[in-house]
């Protein structure tokens, strides 16, 4: 039920304030108008205040520094919105007049609580600059709202949000809970504690569910109960983990505490960066990974085999846009290793109550809650496999987009569950740029798999001496960049490439071989548009290498180090699609073949023995004869490890990538890491599984016999 409009902006406004504080939602509010205009409606709201007397005083974002504001209104810049993760406001001024910035705008409009004011600025019908598909799409949905209170300049009350009819606002639980499912989740996380080894959590929730204070409470509780305990947090920033922090703190007494670190009832709650958790292992009675789903998956899965005590949290719906990727992929590798993990969901907001209508905006705006249907919701049925029969490839429009709201949602939903950064940004890119191509894969109504490809290249030969030479750097075209200026082919730059810049296939259809049909179908489409060259870069795992090389793509570069984003190496892989550039791509990719060995042991001495196995795959050919005989002599022990380390060494060059299938996985990571990449015997004994030194002899003498057994 909505309050009864009046001729009075003030009045109208006071009556939804009055409802949203008794609800305890949040009340968003759409101001359309010119600048000055605007300017007069914040000094007015400045000057206002909620039913309970407290001021409409808050923060505007915005790049403008033409407000007139008031004292009681601070202007930031957009840049500013990663500061202010973690906070609660009442008040929250957000000017769109020239643009939305999607992923800042996810980030600030969360931190507004029940009951409190999201004021939206934004320019009258048709008045952003540009043809913007993005923008289009955003006036149509914030001025065709049914959830915010919309006044315009020139024609007054314009829209009233509909008001469920929900029970006035109380809070079924106990302190310090806010919830019963939070309590649920603090009993949960408890027993990772004191329950069996080997046992994570895996917690996840929607904003302003109690996730992260979930976390402190816990760990408050653990502290409390038992001292001498060291429990470990984590996350993508310190700052990311205040809310945890500034709840355990309020359950625990006599205490020390600084940024990041709590003593008390000697028992401590500090935290450790990811990746130095990681490298350095350290003892700990429990780690707690906060938006666990920011953090690369390789990151999170050394974690899960270093610490047998573990829980890790994440937001499914929320500006990072990761959540639902990270639930799918990560229960994979969690069914692997840890097959008893426990899961644990919040459902019952916290900050904030159930229908608010601020959150159904942005999570419409956004398409923060975009999903993919379930097969059965088309079929009626959850059929296995997909029939190749009657599928439709078909290349799609931004402009064909912008008119397929449902289409747009189940893509961005698809990107979500396959790709842990994507971000609300992304919807911009999918509607906006003239150099993506979207292609997609349907049954029926149902999408199969969606990919994105950046047309990138074709510099004149001038310009590709530039960036050979690393004096320029055009923005984008990632792929012939690196080809040009990382792998030395100067040539690279002058042809016109197709990047797959994302990929993904239906949770319920991968495996089946749709991926593969994918790339096919675009190698047809694209060799009939005067594209040289197809790849793809990515951050590397043995999965991805054997997929792509499936699919004709192969190993063209690898970066040297760690991608901060996906905390893998970074690889290229290519294939020509014209007569052009057959012969350029052959000599990179040889190129890459004959680099590899010598970058294993020093830039790549840290890469996972599988991957380089992986990209270490070519042709067999015998061994020579000199290094046979030491090596047979090993066989038969009567040459020590030691005293063969050339033809270890060699063995490893010019003969694993074609005869590891012969060996078991044990084998081949222990004779890479060891002899090819030169880790120390305690690094190789721990990357391959194995209990010692002398297993570990044992293993390589057994693997050496092995493969000289081969016909050569």
């Amino acid at each position: 039920m909505c309050p009864q409009p009046t001729s009075s902006f003030s009045e109208t406004l006071h009556a939804h304030l009055q409802a949203a504080g008794q609800y305890n939602h949040r009340l968003p509010l759409i101001l359309t108008g010119d600048q000055e205009w605007l300017s007069q409606q914040l000094a007015a709201l400045s000057a206002t205040t909620f039913p309970n007397g407290e001021p409409l005083a808050g923060t505007l974002f915005s790049n403008r520094t033409d407000w007139s504001l008031s004292d009681s209104i601070t202007c930031r810049g957009w840049n500013k919105a990663n500061q202010y993760l973690g906070q609660t406001v009442s008040t929250l001024y957000l000017d769109l007049t020239e643009d939305i910035p999607a992923d800042n705008l996810g980030i600030v409009s969360g931190t507004v609580k029940g009951g409190g004011l999201l004021v939206l600025l934004c320019p009258h019908k048709g008045q952003w600059v540009g043809d913007s598909g993005f923008l289009k799409r955003s006036q149509r949905i914030l001025f065709n709202s049914h959830s915010a209170l919309h006044w315009d300049q020139q024609t007054g009350l314009v829209q009233q949000p509909d008001i469920v009819e929900v029970k006035p606002y109380t809070i079924e639980s106990t302190q310090p809970y806010a919830s019963r499912e939070q309590q649920q989740a603090v009993e949960a996380i408890k027993r990772v504690k004191t329950g069996h080894r080997r046992r994570p959590l895996v917690l996840t929730a929607d904003r302003g569910r109690g996730k992260s204070a979930a976390l402190g409470i816990a760990a408050a509780q653990l502290m409390m109960q038992e001292s001498g305990l060291r429990i470990v947090v984590t996350g993508p920033s310190l700052k990311t983990t205040d809310t945890l922090f500034v709840h355990a703190a309020s359950g625990l007494e006599a205490l020390k505490v600084r940024k990041g670190h709590i003593v008390a009832n000697n028992s401590e709650l500090t935290f450790i960066a990811p990746d130095e958790l990681a490298r350095n292992p350290v003892e700990a009675s429990l780690v707690l990974v906060d938006e666990a789903a920011a953090l690369p998956a390789p990151l999170l899965s050394r974690l899960l085999k270093q610490y047998s005590r573990i829980v890790f949290a994440s937001t499914i719906h929320g500006y990072e846009g990761t959540g639902r990727g990270f639930a799918i992929r990560f229960h994979k590798t969690l069914d692997r290793v840890t097959p008893k993990w426990q899961r644990c969901q919040i459902t019952t907001p916290v900050r904030w109550a159930e229908h608010d209508p601020t959150e159904q905006l942005i999570n419409q705006l956004l398409l923060l809650n975009a999903d993919i249907p379930s097969f059965s919701d088309f079929t009626g049925s959850q059929q296995s496999e997909v029939s190749t029969e009657n599928l439709i490839f078909q290349e799609i429009s931004r402009h064909s987009l912008l008119d397929h709201e449902d289409l747009l949602g189940q893509i961005t939903g698809l990107l979500i569950n396959a790709h842990y950064q994507t971000r609300p940004e992304d919807i911009r890119y999918l509607l906006d740029r003239d150099d993506l191509r979207l292609f997609t894969l349907k049954q029926g109504e149902q999408l199969l798999a969606t990919a994105l490809i950046s047309i990138e290249g074709g510099f004149e030969a001038e310009l590709a001496q530039e960036i050979w030479s690393g004096r320029r750097r055009p923005k984008g075209h990632l792929l012939p960049q690196t080809l040009c200026t990382h792998a030395g082919f100067q040539q690279a730059a002058t042809l016109t490439m197709a990047r797959i810049m994302r990929i993904a296939v239906h949770p319920e259809r991968q495996q089946q071989g749709l991926g593969k049909l994918m790339v096919s179908r675009i190698k047809e489409s694209l060799q009939n548009n005067n594209l040289d060259m197809l790849g793809s870069c990515f951050g590397t795992t043995a999965e991805l290498v054997q997929f792509w090389r499936q699919c004709g793509l192969m190993p063209a570069h690898i970066g040297s180090t760690r991608n901060a984003a996906s905390g893998c190496y970074n690889l290229t892989v290519i294939t020509p699609l014209s007569p052009a550039s057959k012969e350029l791509a052959e000599q990179v990719c040889a190129r890459f073949v004959m680099a590899l060995p010598y970058q294993a042991p020093l830039s790549l001495q840290q890469m996972e023995a599988e991957i380089l196995i992986a990209l270490s795959d070519q042709a067999e050919k015998p061994i020579a004869e000199n290094h046979s005989e030491r090596l047979l002599a090993l066989a038969h022990r009567s040459q020590s490890i030691d005293s063969c380390l050339p033809e270890l060494h060699s063995l490893m060059i010019e003969h694993l990538g074609a005869r590891h299938k012969y060996l078991n996985t044990q084998q081949q990571i222990l004779l890479v890491s060891r002899f090819l990449q030169h880790k120390s015997w305690p690094e190789a004994i721990q990357e391959s599984g194995l209990s010692g030194r002398r297993e570990a002899e044992d293993t390589v003498v057994k693997a050496v016999a092995l493969l000289l057994q081969i016909t050569d």
